[in-house]
């Protein structure tokens, strides 16, 4: 008995723009080159519709769906084309599973899958490459800009991403990834353009293996200033430095703050470094508890805005629990709101140190910035040793 086939069905669940990828060798700004092979074709000639899964191609003055799309490149009849398109939709998926990226995360959703973290290596290392290649958007030197020295941005494989698809046809040929895991890692947006575009690329390593991408603006114009990977195949979760051998932890807020971190050498003193990345505590911590960070006599040097001041609140009580007192770092504009009412309240009950680190800053990236990393690791190094000496407790 014939296979029972909706083909309607086959044809909307099929990525035009990924069929693409199997048959034509360049693909660049929804269009790719001829697929017939009867007609030499220098400049993509053919426009890909992903939202209506249709083609055309300027050169034939021919055109229709995927099942057309392969007739024409395999030149092959339509039931042989329908066998084929079926074929590719059960290797590579529906495209509604991957098109939009967006999806609800779970509890379950712990940690990037092994696949997804191999394509995001493999992104950041094309990403690093484009950094230090880039002399049109002076990337690199804003990061010099900023305070990062050379060492720092090739230990963590800082990027700056692409600006066309060009980064989907080097994922396929360098590191022959399919298309639609690409897109799943959530790397490119549904029309295959760059998801971080324009940004520099800032990697979060899980022992040692990149899980998730965090771009941030360098254009003043262009908002969100920080913008992660979709939620996707790829999990967002806390930048982990360090080992769990570590005696002390710095927790810190975001990606420059953390290798600013780093970058100022308190490692060598017995520092692992963590950045919460503004999530949920729930998420967060359970991944700063695999990494034994409130084992460790901990520092915490969050913004003190409202959000900043919840983090540490709760951050406190994990370390208590443990038996710990940690010491929250501020600087002495930011000790004044340690005495409002309404602060004091979230903090009742609980066992901490009030550290005053002697300099004005907002963040780790100011410090760094003002070329004080120095300064603030001799601080470190000297509160490590002993932490209550002119410390304010309340």
């Amino acid at each position: 008995m014939a296979e029972n086939i909706d083909l309607n069905d086959l044809k909307r669940s099929c990525s035009i723009t990924s069929l693409a990828y199997q048959y034509s060798s360049l693909v660049k700004n929804r269009m790719c080159r001829c697929i017939c092979g009867e007609r030499r074709d220098t400049h993509p000639s053919v426009s890909l519709n992903e939202e209506n899964g249709l083609f055309y191609c300027f050169i034939c003055n021919k055109g229709g769906s995927a099942l057309d799309f392969i007739m024409m490149a395999k030149k092959c009849t339509f039931k042989e084309a329908v066998q084929v398109l079926k074929e590719f939709v059960e290797k590579n998926g529906r495209k509604e599973d991957y098109i939009p990226l967006h999806r609800q995360e779970t509890e379950e959703d712990e940690i990037t899958d092994e696949k997804t973290s191999l394509i995001l290596r493999d992104a950041i290392t094309l990403m690093h490459e484009n950094l230090k290649r880039d002399k049109k958007y002076n990337a690199m030197d804003y990061l010099l800009m900023r305070g990062f020295n050379p060492i720092t941005i090739d230990k963590f494989k800082i990027g700056f991403s692409y600006m066309s698809r060009d980064f989907v046809n080097l994922m396929l040929s360098r590191f022959n990834h399919a298309p639609a895991d690409v897109l799943k890692a959530g790397l490119v947006n549904s029309h295959w353009d760059p998801f971080l575009k324009h940004r520099i690329v800032f990697p979060i390593y899980e022992k040692e293996n990149v899980v998730y991408l965090i771009g941030r603006s360098i254009r003043d114009n262009q908002q969100p200033k920080y913008l992660g990977l979709p939620t996707s195949s790829s999990v967002k979760m806390p930048l982990f430095i360090g080992s769990e051998n570590d005696p002390y932890v710095l927790i810190v807020e975001g990606t420059v703050d953390a290798y600013a971190a780093w970058q100022s050498g308190i490692y060598a003193n017995g520092f692992s470094i963590a950045a919460l990345l503004g999530l949920p505590s729930g998420k967060s911590f359970k991944h700063l508890e695999r990494n034994g960070v409130f084992k460790k006599r901990g520092f915490i040097m969050l913004d003190s805005d409202a959000a900043g001041i919840t983090s540490m609140s709760t951050l406190i009580d994990a370390f208590n629990k443990q038996g710990i007192k940690p010491a929250i770092i501020v600087s002495n504009k930011a000790i004044q709101q340690f005495q409002n009412d309404k602060i004091l309240a979230q903090f009742k009950h609980k066992e901490f140190d009030v550290i005053r680190l002697p300099m004005e800053f907002k963040d780790l990236g100011d410090i760094m910035k003002d070329k004080k990393l120095d300064e603030f690791a001799r601080f470190m190094e000297i509160r490590s040793k002993k932490i209550y000496d002119n410390s304010y407790a309340l």
